[in-house]
């Protein structure tokens, strides 16, 4: 009966120690797109900003994948606060060394047909806050010659929130919030930041996460550990009368 109670209390305290949500769901679940094009003229921020429907923890950043075939070269990518504080951050490899996830769309003969993500791992998950503002944002440099898509559609996950007042994608070159266009002689942006225009949504990057665990196996802790103190008990009375 004592080597029972034993493993009851060790089975629990393990479970408790595994999360409680082990699967990894994606920011965005499917895209599909009227057209391809390579940014070749200025360094730009792009992504989308989003708010956490309930809090979460991240896992992996990353970065489209045209057609499944590797990335010509490496993007950084980032979650970022407005107040510019960069929450998470990752280089994407080049290459086919980052995990691929995917397809974007089932639709093998379409334009996005076999195309994917590519991730590269946090060095630990980060949690997100339920109703706090983020923008998960790539640095995207002139100098890429990656195949990037135009999406027309983008489905989001529910546990995510991107349409309404300060949402939603953003394509922005410029570093002051003021004036339009994109002109190839002003100051390049060179770091992740948060976007200071919206000129169109661009959804070149996406998220893993899992939902932030809940201490389901606490209650089951006090059952064994109620189990286990009559073992304890008869350990105590029995050295005291070998004593």
């Amino acid at each position: 009966m004592t080597n029972r109670k034993t493993g009851l209390l060790a089975g629990v305290i393990a479970c408790i120690a595994l999360p409680a949500q082990a699967s990894t769901l994606t920011a965005i679940t499917a895209i599909s797109a009227n057209g391809y094009g390579q940014n070749t003229s200025v360094n730009t921020v792009e992504g989308f900003r989003f708010r956490p429907n309930e809090d979460l923890f991240v896992h992996e950043l990353g970065f489209f994948d045209s057609f499944s075939n590797g990335l010509i070269r490496a993007y950084t990518v980032g979650i970022v606060l407005p107040d510019n504080t960069i929450v998470a951050s990752v280089s994407v490899p080049a290459g086919t060394a980052g995990r691929l996830d995917g397809p974007v769309n089932s639709n093998a003969g379409g334009l996005l047909g076999g195309s994917a993500f590519r991730y590269a791992a946090l060095p630990q998950p980060v949690q997100l806050t339920a109703g706090t503002t983020y923008a998960l944002v790539a640095l995207v440099t002139r100098t890429t010659t990656d195949e990037l898509p135009f999406p027309d559609s983008v489905t989001y996950s529910d546990r995510i929130t991107v349409a309404g007042a300060g949402l939603g994608g953003f394509f922005d070159c410029r570093l002051a919030a003021v004036g339009t266009g994109c002109p190839t002689n002003a100051t390049q942006i060179t770091q992740l930041r948060w976007p200071t225009q919206y000129a169109s949504g661009s959804r070149y990057v996406n998220f893993t996460f899992s939902v932030v665990p809940l201490p389901a196996a606490l209650p089951l802790l006090g059952t064994a550990v109620g189990l286990l103190a009559p073992v304890a008990l008869r350990r105590r009375r029995r050295m005291a009368a070998s004593a």
